[in-house]
């Protein structure tokens, strides 16, 4: 059997949070997948713990190099990954649990896996083990990004976008997702599936000062509205609001949501009350 996902996992100095990664993998009951541990000349042991993962994983290529940042080494990981999908795992997270690999590739979930270009489960934040439940929507995209660890791409449809747009520091993976999704040929799905650990503090937090982030953000968002005319009338709402009123709670949304519902059902008896008065009218001359 060939091999179905390539896992890349960007490293650079981080042995004191490699080997739990690399751990995660090992304990999938899944064999049919790739690691390639793309490092950025890291100074620290990282190297010897990748390697000494060699005889324990179906297989693991690890590649040492200079490069230019975090979304570099996904390039590369990328453009070296075999598997016919492939996802990107930080080096401080982690697979959720030891079935994941196999319920997505060949239990429950492999028709649909084998049917989509893009396929993302549910995430659990560390160190608050919170349960992110990710739902794509135009909407959406104005409040958050997917989170990447939990997606698996089809390899040629990623490639196919560009991969990484590495000019940016902390959001190329979410304008990789807004362009995927403004693709009218690549289809998405959500698979009700805990697939990794996602360890909040990470690169983005320690690296990347928030002024950057909203600068992408709002950088990225724009192209999204630019590249689909549905996407503009639904999502730009959407983002003036979140602008304006972000500090409203979940509660409140859900509020204005039923509302908006009801008004809608009022309306629509209205009209149809309307036009059968005209029509009793219409009969009795």
């Amino acid at each position: 059997m060939g091999v179905a996902l390539s896992v890349v996992i960007p490293t650079k100095d981080s042995e004191a949070v490699l080997a739990q990664c690399l751990g995660s993998l090992v304990a999938q009951q899944f064999r049919g997948f790739e690691v390639l541990v793309m490092d950025g000349c890291s100074k620290d042991t990282t190297l010897a713990i990748a390697e000494s993962y060699r005889r324990e994983l179906p297989v693991l290529r690890v590649l040492s190099g200079a490069d230019g940042g975090i979304y570099e080494a996904m390039n590369r990981g990328l453009a070296l990954a075999s598997g016919q999908f492939v996802m990107f795992l930080g080096s401080d997270d982690a697979i959720h649990g030891p079935t994941v690999f196999e319920e997505l590739f060949a239990g429950r979930h492999r028709r649909l896996v084998q049917r989509r270009d893009v396929v993302y489960g549910d995430v659990e934040t560390v160190p608050d083990c919170q349960i992110l439940r990710q739902q794509l929507s135009y909407g959406g995209f104005a409040k958050r990004n997917l989170c990447h660890q939990s997606i698996v791409y089809r390899t040629t449809a990623l490639r196919s976008v560009g991969g990484f747009e590495v000019t940016y520091r902390a959001s190329a993976d979410w304008l990789a997702n807004v362009r995927l999704f403004c693709t009218p040929c690549v289809r998405f799905a959500h698979v009700p599936l805990l697939v990794c650990r996602f360890q909040l503090g990470g690169f983005h937090a320690r690296y990347v000062e928030p002024p950057v982030f909203y600068t992408e953000r709002d950088a990225v968002l724009r192209k999204f509205l630019s590249c689909d005319r549905l996407a503009k009338l639904r999502c730009l709402r959407w983002w003036q609001v979140q602008r304006r009123y972000g500090a409203l709670s979940g509660r409140a949304w859900g509020l204005l949501g039923l509302l908006r519902r009801l008004a809608g059902v009022v309306f629509r008896r209205g009209a149809t009350g309307t036009g059968r008065d005209k029509d009793t009218q219409q009969r009795d001359m």
